[in-house]
């Protein structure tokens, strides 16, 4: 007797239909979810970059190093396409090295391409009109630094905090409700 080992079309549309119906339920869950990782990810390497240039500080003996957006000369506030990590021990404090015709030295580049996680920067700054985060000797900074990471559409975001030690430390929180702004800039 010779039996077959085969799957009958009945049976494979019934698969199909269901395969069918889990996507149907998964798939709307499953963008918050990757917005989160994303937003995970690049609240991580924001921190990571924070650790490095107050672990550089300590090292380099008080050589000044910042960390500004990648465009610092057009949006000041955008941290959101990435920053770099600038040695400015050429220039007067924390000036700009730039503004001077001098080169200051690029150590790393954290480069982000419209990955729609919006970093906008609520307190601190190296000045009133530089939001970039300097560090000082024995990776200190000068003043309380608070960013915002978030998704637009998206109900929770990160708080990044870093304190006048240099130590920065990061909270989760949802939108509307302390620290978090009420909607995502």
């Amino acid at each position: 007797m010779n039996t077959q080992h085969a799957f009958t079309l009945i049976e494979i549309l019934v698969a199909m239909a269901v395969i069918a119906i889990l996507a149907m339920v998964a798939l709307p869950n499953l963008r918050p979810m990757l917005i989160n990782n994303r937003m995970t990810s690049k609240t991580n390497d924001f921190i990571s970059a924070i650790n490095y240039v107050r672990t550089e500080s300590i090292t380099r003996f008080g050589r000044p190093l910042r960390i500004q957006p990648i465009d610092y000369q057009d949006d000041k506030n955008d941290w959101s396409k990435g920053w770099q990590i600038v040695d400015n021990s050429k220039g007067d404090d924390w000036k700009q090295v730039e503004d001077e015709g001098e080169e200051s030295e690029i150590l790393k580049i954290f480069d982000y391409n419209n990955d729609q996680i919006v970093i906008k920067i609520n307190k601190g700054g190296c000045s009133a009109s530089d939001p970039s985060i300097c560090y000082k000797a024995r990776g200190r900074v000068q003043t309380l630094y608070e960013f915002h990471i978030c998704s637009n559409g998206h109900p929770t975001g990160n708080v990044v905090t870093i304190t006048t030690i240099g130590r920065a430390r990061t909270e989760s929180c949802s939108l509307g409700e302390s620290p978090c702004p009420n909607t995502c800039p």
